[in-house]
């Protein structure tokens, strides 16, 4: 009994080390051009590595940490192809995803029952309950999936309820200045 729990450990602890050399040496998970030169830090009660299925599943309290990105949720799973992160899924009562895009910018908020983050596209998908706020503007519906590259939302929702969006008018350089 006692070698089986050793090496049931051992084997816990390679598939560790594996899921850490697979998310560390990853690509970008990131916006930002500094964000993906930063490690990934994931904290977690629970993690299920399974190597054949290239899959990475944290549970309880699971916060993902990447330069300036944020995600919490109750579970996030992480998919990897040739040793890089393709998809990253977050589900809880909300999940919450902050990130800057760029450096001149506020961060980005958004929160979902599910966030699917499609790392090589860079697109977010908020399934359930979204919510997705950046730069003063404000987009809820059941479904909004945002493409950062093209800067381009897209809202959904089904009768009865319906997509609530507001937008910030453009503030001038005239106004940021002060009037100067």
């Amino acid at each position: 009994m006692h070698n089986l729990a050793t090496h049931n450990r051992a084997k816990l602890r390679r598939a560790l080390a594996c899921a850490l050399i697979c998310i560390f040496g990853s690509g970008s998970v990131a916006a930002l051009n500094d964000d993906a030169d930063q490690p990934i830090k994931i904290f977690s009660d629970e993690l299920v590595f399974e190597e054949k299925a290239s899959k990475a599943t944290y549970r309880g309290d699971v916060r993902v940490n990447q330069g300036s990105l944020k995600i919490t949720a109750e579970v996030v799973t992480i998919e990897f192809e040739d040793d890089k992160v393709v998809r990253l899924t977050a589900d809880g009562s909300p999940a919450y995803y902050t990130q800057q895009l760029k450096t001149d910018q506020e961060n980005m908020q958004a929160d979902a029952r599910t966030i699917v983050y499609h790392t090589r596209d860079e697109k977010v998908d908020l399934k359930g309950n979204a919510h997705l706020t950046q730069q003063g503007n404000d987009f809820r519906g059941e479904l909004i999936e945002y493409d950062i590259r093209a800067g381009r939302v897209d809202a959904a929702s089904a009768e009865p309820k319906r997509i609530k969006m507001t937008l910030q008018p453009k503030r001038s350089t005239k106004d940021q200045d002060g009037g100067r």
